[in-house]
């Protein structure tokens, strides 16, 4: 095999490769832009940001490649230019996706230098799914290196997940949200022939979410990474204050959900009084829910670290085996799946509701929720504003982010959650 047979075989291969790769970016460019998981969002952008690094580590291979054969054997006057045959190349495969994610890149880029100039970044609200989902999930993006060195994460989960299962609606320009509840569908009335039939009307209540005043967050990263680049600089702050309104959000959910009223000052959460951790505890739970006449499978489980743990350490008194089975997702330690019998349940962490099972929690207080998680409604009224300063943290050598938002939670659903409470057993 001559020189050039042998540099047009790897040319080839190089080709093929970038073929495939434009093709699996296509792919999950589309996974990105429908999913609402958490954890397959994080994939995806892990596994774009490979495809990406692979494709650059290929592109400059194939320029080298194309450089040595045209020493070998200059192409002839007219003929196209390598750069034409590329471009040629990407028409027609409609290399639409790959552009964009290119776009994005350099879109981020643009934004990078200029939030290093004045240290001042808004991420914008609008109606459109993804940006909702960079402010509530910010992950899966696209090739951002994210990973500064200076000050690293902790093993610990920094927030409770359950921000990523409610339902949120964007409210940028309102000044409140009024939503209208169910209270009390109408009945059908017997009547004899001729008779008027008597009205019965379905009764309605509303429930009204208000930005909350001053919802602000603070934290912090190390000032090496203002020597780093000013992509990394601005993804670490990006993340850091992602982090931390995601903290505050969801704290704040399970204050505003426990004891949630409407209007007229009803409860609007069922209710369920727990005497006991046992056995029977999970299955009378979601019995509950669901009303005299249903039993809805496919709900939540809030609760602290500790009653799961408590609830793990039940054992049967015939077999003396653990009662229940604990089976953590892989990818969110916050969440996970637990069971007994037939029956199971979604659970997510928070350490916002107090433990059931610790002697110090009062009678009468809510220990857990349980129930559809799109019942509770996170609004936003308006764009999430960060800003950086070098002075606050001087001493220490960090910079201070800072970060404000306006963010109203409500519970929009008539008994779509259960608040279990400690009574006397």
């Amino acid at each position: 095999m001559s020189i050039k047979d042998y540099l047009d075989d790897r040319a080839g291969k190089c080709k093929s490769r970038l073929k495939e790769i434009d093709k699996e970016m296509d792919e999950l460019a589309k996974k990105n832009d429908a999913s609402e998981d958490e954890a397959e969002l994080k994939a995806i952008g892990d596994s774009l940001a490979e495809l990406e690094a692979e494709k650059a580590e290929l592109e400059a291979e194939l320029k080298e490649i194309e450089a040595q054969i045209a020493d070998l054997d200059k192409p002839a006057e007219g003929e196209g230019k390598p750069e034409r045959k590329k471009f040629l190349q990407f028409e027609e495969r409609g290399g639409k996706n790959t552009m964009n994610a290119s776009e994005k890149i350099e879109e981020r880029k643009k934004f990078a230098d200029e939030f290093r100039k004045n240290n001042k970044m808004t991420i914008g609200l609008t109606a459109e799914k993804n940006e909702l989902r960079a402010v509530t999930i910010a992950s899966g993006q696209i090739a951002i290196p994210t990973e500064v060195h200076g000050i690293e994460n902790p093993a610990e989960v920094p927030y409770s997940t359950i921000i990523d299962f409610v339902k949120v609606e964007d409210m940028t320009g309102a000044g409140y949200n009024k939503v209208a509840l169910v209270k009390e569908w109408s009945d059908a009335n017997e009547t004899n022939e001729g008779a008027t039939i008597t009205e019965d009307d379905p009764t309605f209540t509303n429930v009204t979410i208000q930005p909350e005043k001053g919802f602000k967050t603070i934290s912090t990263i190390s000032n090496e990474t203002l020597k780093t680049s000013p992509l990394n600089y601005y993804g670490k702050v990006e993340e850091s204050a992602m982090i931390a309104l995601r903290k505050k959000i969801a704290s704040k959910i399970i204050t505003k959900a426990v004891g949630a009223e409407d209007d007229d000052g009803n409860a609007v959460n069922a209710s369920y009084n727990l005497g006991m951790l046992n056995e029977n505890t999970l299955r009378n739970i979601v019995i509950q829910f669901g009303g005299d006449e249903g039993i809805f499978g496919a709900a939540t489980l809030v609760l602290n670290k500790k009653d799961l743990i408590a609830l793990g350490d039940i054992t049967s008194d015939v077999t003396l085996q653990n009662v229940y089975e604990i089976e953590p997702n892989a990818e969110n330690p916050n969440i996970g799946v637990i069971r007994k019998g037939g029956t199971s349940a979604r659970y997510i962490l928070t350490n916002a509701l107090p433990a059931f099972s610790d002697d110090s929690t009062e009678e009468g207080t809510t220990c857990m929720l349980y129930g559809d998680m799109k019942s509770i409604e996170v609004d936003l009224f308006g764009a999430y504003d960060i800003r950086v300063s070098e002075d606050a943290r001087f001493e220490e050598d960090l910079l201070a982010i800072r970060g404000t938002a306006q963010v109203g939670i409500g519970v929009t659903r008539l008994h779509g959650l259960i608040e279990v409470k400690k009574v006397t057993a």
